[in-house]
């Protein structure tokens, strides 16, 4: 695998950037969907969008395999896995994209070893992108043509911030998971973008009580984690990637242990 250095991210950032060139010409004017077997909704735009993400990462890493949603929908493709792969979400918040709210993104994530290292978020309709390099502890967002960093809020002077789904920010177990907390402030947010207000300090816990797959969360996790935050299971193990089905259990995404 190529070292992790800046010229490589800014290679799959600008992969990133270019796909929401495609997706941003299909949004900008009149589109339809269709519905896949889970029922879930999908445009011309997921595919695209994936159709280009997955050929230039595998010119830029030819040794790496690409596990992207829109193809597994389709092949279920079960094949065992090499230790390092990525794992994208072409438009990730398609229901976010089909009420042009603008809140969708692009979500690309690299594994080794059933961990998320790498990771870039770019929302193309809100021209912001985010990335995150695990073991520099290294995470940022941009601020004009340039990148700055960002880390976690660590220190709560009030309630906490919740991120909550604004397509999935319901449900019995969520409703518990909330009243356990005495007062708190929410902002509701579509997509992946919900790990970026985390890791950004903006938010200061995003629980997740509803399916997700694994391309919704790797390069979420791999950000949150470079900006010292953590992403658990319910019993607080930490997510791991490249299992069977590559489905996601409930999960807390939180800025990490108070100080």
């Amino acid at each position: 695998m190529k070292k992790l250095d800046r010229k490589f991210v800014n290679k799959v950032v600008q992969i990133a950037k270019e796909a929401g060139l495609i997706v941003m010409q299909i949004y900008n004017k009149p589109f339809t969907f269709q519905r896949k077997r889970d029922s879930s909704p999908v445009t011309k735009a997921d595919l695209l969008s994936e159709k280009f993400i997955s050929s230039s990462l595998q010119k830029l890493t030819t040794k790496i395999p690409v596990i992207a949603e829109e193809s597994f929908s389709i092949k279920k493709n079960s094949r065992q896995l090499k230790k390092t792969f990525w794992l994208v979400d072409p438009l990730d918040g398609t229901k976010e994209f089909i009420s042009k709210n603008g809140q969708f993104t692009i979500n690309i994530g690299l594994i080794k070893n059933g961990k998320p290292i790498f990771g870039v978020i770019h929302a193309p309709a809100k021209r912001s992108t985010f990335f995150g390099l695990v073991k520099e502890k290294s995470a940022y967002q941009n601020s004009g043509r340039s990148f700055k960093k960002m880390t976690v809020r660590k220190k709560i002077k009030s309630g906490p911030m919740f991120a909550l789904s604004r397509s999935h920010g319901k449900g019995k177990k969520l409703k518990s998971f909330l009243s356990k907390v005495k007062s708190y402030k929410k902002i509701e947010m579509g997509s992946s973008l919900k790990f970026c207000l985390v890791a950004s300090g903006r938010a200061d816990i995003y629980p997740r009580f509803s399916p997700t797959m694994e391309w919704d969360t790797a390069a979420g996790q791999a950000i949150l984690e470079a900006a010292g935050g953590q992403v658990t299971d319910i019993k607080g193990k930490k997510l791991s990637y490249g299992k069977k089905g590559y489905k996601n259990p409930h999960f807390i995404a939180s800025s990490g242990r108070r100080k």
